[in-house]
């Protein structure tokens, strides 16, 4: 596993003025936001590490909670992204990647502070033990394309006894009762389907 990149300084926030670029016009979020998530499942279907990395910003950030890496993560930067998909993305499975739905799910547009400009989207996915959810926000680049700055992918219901054993123990008793929170911020419990031969699934690896 790639360890977690310093943020030697801080984390720049996405201005037009960092990114040399300029506010696009007749900005269609829900286009940009649907291209930009087929790319992405695609690219996480075929395994393909470089590809994936260049949807991303150079300084993106890439937090997980649990999907791909059994733990709470933060990878800084293309290089810390790289090693972490390169370690991951083969055993994680990821599949059926797609845009959230529903009315309060769709992409949004944030353009109300002067030179800051992203749109945020929700997206589902499953993986070879669970259901996940995610939150990404593209900003424009200078290129006239549209990248990830920052995304987030959660965990949110496992579906599958097959495990990390680094990550989970079994104990006699089934319970799942560590609470998280949702793509968007919700409490969501973490649940698991109890399958024949599985008597518990507990999560005890916290950050």
């Amino acid at each position: 596993m790639a360890p977690v990149s310093p943020l030697e300084d801080h984390v720049h926030l996405p201005t037009l003025s960092r990114l040399n670029t300029r506010c696009p016009e007749n900005i269609d979020q829900v286009q940009i936001a649907s291209g930009w998530i087929q790319q992405f499942g695609q690219s996480l279907l075929d395994g393909n590490s470089e590809e994936i990395i260049s949807l991303f910003c150079e300084d993106g950030l890439w937090r997980d909670l649990l999907a791909f890496t059994w733990d709470f993560r933060t990878f800084h930067g293309i290089s810390s992204i790289r090693c972490f998909l390169e370690d991951r993305l083969q055993k994680t499975v990821v599949k059926d990647v797609r845009l959230s739905s529903g009315s309060y799910k769709e992409p949004v547009l944030y353009d109300e502070i002067p030179g800051l400009v992203w749109i945020q989207a929700l997206f589902e996915f499953t993986t070879a033990i669970g259901e996940c959810s995610g939150v990404v926000r593209l900003v424009p680049t200078e290129d006239g394309t549209w990248k990830a700055h920052c995304i987030l992918t959660n965990l949110d219901r496992l579906t599958s006894p097959e495990s990390d054993p680094s990550a989970v123990s079994h104990t006699d008793d089934l319970c799942m009762n560590n609470l998280f929170t949702d793509s968007i911020g919700r409490p969501s419990k973490l649940q698991v389907t109890q399958k024949p031969g599985l008597s518990s699934l507990e999560v005890d690896k916290l950050a």
